[in-house]
């Protein structure tokens, strides 16, 4: 066949990063040739890809088929990681990519970290746009989120290898995951000023002060968060998964904040008492 000519009709919800036609001179018999396109997806969906297609054969003749139906195009919604971005200057920065890797790659492979995923955009959308808007433009704000996300890259990465060992289940490996993402960032985020409050309450009203709440008690949320995220799993509820998962991060930093915090501080006002 000779002038062989593919259109590609744009489907909705995306927009060209190219040239939609392509053409080759000749084919000859068996042989194959690829018409490559670039799209930008604007919207979610699952449209059809059609293209127009004409030629003329080896006889003479002049053949055109007009929106032929090729495939379909699933379109899906890519947030991005804003204040990374804003943070590293690219979203081509290794750290972004890695970020976005986890959180596409990883996290919303799977039931549970899909679901998780839902409650945590919710919250960080929320504030993110205008906290990257305000990092962006001061340097030294820059550098200093940059510091503080060194660690949770780091703790991410432990995240993964510790789920390596469960990976004969995906749900199982991401649930690992995320409650050792979560203890961790409860003891490098939240252990240190947690510590601080308290042994300055114990320097003022002495141990019986901070030892009212003892560790044992925050069990029980995070029981009962696992017990849910177990329910959820057996009974693919997005609304309980969704619960139960968030509610199991938030036990777990608290535990292990809490739990870290309250030896440190004992040991220290047991060396430091507090003046009569």
């Amino acid at each position: 066949m000779h002038d062989v000519k593919v259109e590609l009709l744009l489907p909705f919800g995306t927009s060209a990063l190219g040239p939609l036609d392509w053409s080759k001179s000749a084919l000859g018999p068996g042989e194959e040739a690829v018409a490559a396109f670039r799209l930008k997806a604007n919207t979610k969906g699952t449209p059809s890809v059609s293209a127009s297609l004409s030629y003329t054969t080896l006889w003479g003749y002049y053949v055109s088929e007009l929106g032929k139906v090729l495939d379909s195009l699933t379109i899906e919604e890519k947030k991005a990681c804003i204040i990374a971005t804003a943070v590293y200057g690219s979203e081509l920065d290794p750290h972004v990519q890695f970020l976005r890797g986890f959180r596409d790659d990883f996290a919303l492979k799977t039931f549970a970290g899909s679901n998780f995923m839902e409650v945590f955009n919710a919250w960080y959308y929320s504030f993110s746009p205008s906290v990257a808007s305000f990092i962006s433009t001061n340097e030294l704000l820059r550098s200093a989120t940059r510091v503080a996300l060194y660690p949770l890259i780091g703790i991410l990465h432990l995240g993964v290898l510790a789920s390596d060992a469960f990976n004969f289940n995906s749900e199982v490996s991401v649930i690992v995951a995320g409650m050792v993402i979560s203890a961790l960032i409860g003891l490098v985020y939240f252990t240190p000023p947690t510590l601080l409050a308290l042994y300055l309450v114990g320097r003022w009203r002495g141990v019986s002060g901070i030892s009212r709440l003892k560790p044992k008690a925050l069990l029980i949320p995070l029981a009962v968060s696992a017990l849910l995220v177990v329910v959820a799993e057996l009974t693919l509820s997005s609304i309980l998964m969704m619960v139960g998962s968030g509610a199991l991060v938030l036990s777990t930093i608290a535990l292990v904040t809490w739990t870290v915090a309250l030896k440190v501080a004992t040991r220290l006002l047991a060396h430091h008492p507090s003046k009569p």
